[in-house]
């Protein structure tokens, strides 16, 4: 059950990192701006030997079975992703995955998109590739059996990788250029607890039990429809035979998708234009993500050959 909310999590936010933590400390404001994190080292696939009293950079590899560390390192490692998706900056959002604190991970994807989103997209080709090569290498003991964050970021990631990296480059407007997932964050981690124990961790709480305003914002109803729109698409019935894998069925997916139109009414998912709500829309010329048919503002480049 708690990967369906994982699913909701990334419609939310697109921040699978954050995914079941619990924040630490005061982390409910959001920067308003796009630009990268200038203090993070960017690790590299191997960690380096200590040299003197200085740490090496955290190996994100770590704790999984060889074969998955090698289909994941050569993932990243291949020419044809690096130009999409920088090695550097895809190792700190890896290495942000396991870190208890939400303000790294919430970090790192700030400094992914804001590299990533000017770039051409990788193909689909490139994409399906990794995707069955760490499938077939990190199923069985990574995912299933030891439940690493990271590999099943890396399957996710490549599984939903057009929806996710459309979404995490949508903007609030052209006058607004602050992310839509980071304008989320700011409007979900504030809200106060439900009055209950937590049933899926402090955050995906805040999603499921917290007030539709804070929500239901025009933001993510263009990052529901893109999310939505992309695993239902009949050219993608590999999605959710992978997603199946995770324990996430077509039924419970069906239901997520009903669910959400229950607390944000059907016209979030049905309609394509923009959704009254405190996040709007000031310009709609610019396209959005392949694929939805409502006309929103993001970051976007033509994927590469």
């Amino acid at each position: 059950m708690k990967k369906i909310f994982t699913i909701l999590l990334i419609l939310a936010i697109v921040g699978i990192g954050l995914a079941g933590k619990s924040p630490h400390g005061k982390e409910t404001t959001t920067p308003t701006n796009t630009s990268p994190p200038t203090t993070t080292s960017p690790p590299t696939t191997s960690p380096p030997t200590p040299t003197g009293t200085s740490s090496p950079p955290p190996d994100p590899f770590k704790n999984m079975t060889e074969g998955c560390k090698a289909a994941l390192v050569s993932f990243v490692t291949d020419k044809n992703i690096s130009k999409c998706l920088p090695p550097n900056d895809l190792l700190v959002l890896l290495n942000a995955f396991e870190s208890s604190n939400p303000t790294v991970a919430f970090a790192a994807l700030i400094q992914f998109a804001t590299t990533v989103c000017p770039l051409d997209r990788c193909s689909d080709d490139v994409i399906s590739k990794g995707k069955e090569s760490i499938k077939n290498a990190c199923i069985a003991e990574d995912i299933q059996k030891n439940h690493n964050p990271v590999a099943l970021a890396g399957l996710l990631g490549t599984t939903l990788y057009s929806p996710i990296i459309e979404s995490l480059c949508f903007t609030v407007s052209t006058t607004a250029p602050t992310f839509c997932f980071a304008d989320s964050v700011s409007r979900l981690l504030p809200l106060p607890a439900p009055p209950f124990p937590p049933v899926f961790g402090k955050f995906i709480d805040n999603v499921a039990f917290g007030t539709p305003t804070a929500f239901c914002t025009d933001c993510n109803h263009r990052i529901s429809l893109e999310v939505f729109n992309y695993i239902f698409d009949p050219n993608h019935h590999d999605t959710i035979e992978t997603l199946g894998l995770l324990n996430v069925n077509e039924t419970e997916l069906t239901q997520l998708k009903l669910g959400t139109m229950i607390k944000c009414g059907f016209t979030f998912l049905t309609s394509n234009d923009t959704f009254p709500g405190v996040c709007s829309q000031t310009n709609s010329s610019s396209s959005l993500g392949k694929s939805s048919k409502f006309i929103g503002d993001k970051i976007s480049k033509k994927k590469t050959n």
